[in-house]
Protein backbone atom coordinates (compact mmCIF):
# COMPACT_ATOMS: atom_id res chain seq x y z
CA UNK A 1 0.00 0.00 0.00
CA UNK A 2 1.21 3.76 -0.99
CA UNK A 3 2.23 6.04 1.55
CA UNK A 4 0.53 9.28 2.29
CA UNK A 5 1.58 12.21 3.59
CA UNK A 6 0.47 15.79 4.05
CA UNK A 7 2.33 18.95 5.13
CA UNK A 8 3.18 22.51 3.33
CA UNK A 9 6.20 22.32 0.83
CA UNK A 10 7.46 25.35 -1.52
CA UNK A 11 6.71 24.95 -4.79
CA UNK A 12 9.01 26.51 -7.65
CA UNK A 13 7.05 28.99 -10.24
CA UNK A 14 9.94 29.99 -11.89
CA UNK A 15 13.41 29.37 -12.24
CA UNK A 16 15.40 32.16 -12.95
CA UNK A 17 19.13 31.44 -13.91
CA UNK A 18 20.07 35.17 -12.34
CA UNK A 19 18.51 36.53 -9.50
CA UNK A 20 15.94 34.63 -7.11
CA UNK A 21 13.90 32.15 -8.13
CA UNK A 22 9.67 32.62 -7.46
CA UNK A 23 8.67 30.62 -4.94
CA UNK A 24 4.86 29.87 -3.31
CA UNK A 25 4.02 28.28 -0.46
CA UNK A 26 1.79 25.21 -1.15
CA UNK A 27 -0.28 22.26 0.64
CA UNK A 28 0.20 19.08 -0.37
CA UNK A 29 -0.85 15.48 -0.41
CA UNK A 30 0.63 12.63 -1.59
CA UNK A 31 -1.09 8.83 -2.21
CA UNK A 32 -3.20 7.12 -4.24
CA UNK A 33 0.10 7.69 -6.97
CA UNK A 34 -0.53 11.26 -7.20
CA UNK A 35 0.48 14.35 -5.58
CA UNK A 36 -1.64 17.49 -5.31
CA UNK A 37 -0.84 20.89 -4.37
CA UNK A 38 -3.04 23.75 -2.78
CA UNK A 39 -1.93 27.64 -2.61
CA UNK A 40 -0.71 27.99 1.17
CA UNK A 41 -3.73 30.76 1.34
CA UNK A 42 -6.33 28.15 0.73
CA UNK A 43 -5.52 26.20 3.34
CA UNK A 44 -7.88 27.10 6.48
CA UNK A 45 -6.93 24.15 8.83
CA UNK A 46 -3.85 22.17 8.33
CA UNK A 47 -4.48 18.59 8.00
CA UNK A 48 -7.75 19.27 6.33
CA UNK A 49 -7.65 18.87 3.08
CA UNK A 50 -9.42 22.48 0.79
CA UNK A 51 -12.36 22.46 -0.52
CA UNK A 52 -10.72 24.21 -3.66
CA UNK A 53 -9.60 22.94 -6.67
CA UNK A 54 -5.64 22.01 -6.70
CA UNK A 55 -3.07 24.31 -8.28
CA UNK A 56 -1.69 21.00 -9.44
CA UNK A 57 -2.23 17.54 -9.24
CA UNK A 58 1.11 15.20 -10.68
CA UNK A 59 0.57 11.97 -11.47
CA UNK A 60 3.14 9.92 -10.18
CA UNK A 61 3.27 6.51 -11.85
CA UNK A 62 6.81 6.38 -13.96
CA UNK A 63 7.89 9.62 -12.42
CA UNK A 64 11.16 9.94 -11.27
CA UNK A 65 11.78 12.05 -7.99
CA UNK A 66 15.45 12.81 -6.67
CA UNK A 67 17.65 16.10 -5.34
CA UNK A 68 18.12 18.80 -7.56
CA UNK A 69 20.45 19.05 -10.20
CA UNK A 70 21.37 22.15 -9.02
CA UNK A 71 21.05 23.60 -5.41
CA UNK A 72 18.38 26.34 -4.98
CA UNK A 73 19.97 29.49 -2.77
CA UNK A 74 16.75 30.24 -1.04
CA UNK A 75 15.95 26.80 -0.33
CA UNK A 76 18.38 24.68 0.44
CA UNK A 77 16.05 21.22 0.85
CA UNK A 78 14.78 21.32 -2.92
CA UNK A 79 14.14 17.96 -4.94
CA UNK A 80 12.34 17.57 -8.12
CA UNK A 81 9.83 15.17 -10.08
CA UNK A 82 10.16 14.28 -13.58
CA UNK A 83 6.50 13.24 -14.85
CA UNK A 84 6.84 10.37 -17.41
CA UNK A 85 5.80 11.44 -20.45
CA UNK A 86 2.94 9.67 -20.68
CA UNK A 87 1.19 11.75 -17.54
CA UNK A 88 2.25 15.14 -19.52
CA UNK A 89 1.15 13.85 -22.91
CA UNK A 90 -2.04 13.41 -20.75
CA UNK A 91 -1.91 16.82 -19.28
CA UNK A 92 -1.34 15.79 -15.70
CA UNK A 93 -0.25 19.01 -14.86
CA UNK A 94 -0.62 21.24 -17.52
CA UNK A 95 1.99 19.63 -19.89
CA UNK A 96 5.21 20.50 -17.69
CA UNK A 97 7.41 17.32 -16.95
CA UNK A 98 9.32 18.92 -14.21
CA UNK A 99 8.32 20.12 -11.04
CA UNK A 100 10.61 21.41 -8.29
CA UNK A 101 9.44 21.67 -4.43
CA UNK A 102 11.12 22.05 -1.46
CA UNK A 103 11.46 20.97 2.04
CA UNK A 104 11.72 22.48 5.29
CA UNK A 105 14.80 20.66 6.54
CA UNK A 106 17.09 17.47 5.30
CA UNK A 107 14.71 15.06 7.59
CA UNK A 108 11.38 16.35 5.72
CA UNK A 109 13.12 16.00 2.67
CA UNK A 110 14.14 12.56 3.01
CA UNK A 111 10.08 11.76 3.93
CA UNK A 112 8.88 13.37 1.31
CA UNK A 113 11.01 11.89 -1.42
CA UNK A 114 10.38 8.12 0.26
CA UNK A 115 6.90 8.97 0.42
CA UNK A 116 6.86 9.80 -2.98
CA UNK A 117 8.71 7.40 -4.47
CA UNK A 118 6.55 4.69 -2.58
CA UNK A 119 3.83 6.08 -5.01
CA UNK A 120 5.69 6.26 -8.10
CA UNK A 121 6.10 2.34 -7.65
CA UNK A 122 2.20 1.49 -7.04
Amino acid sequence: MARVRRGFLQYELEHKRIGANVWERVWCEAGQGQLSMWRGVDVVQTGITPTTKPLRTLKLEGAKVGVTKSPRKEEAHSFRITLSFAAVATGGAGGESKHVLAASSPEALDEWMGTLQANVEL
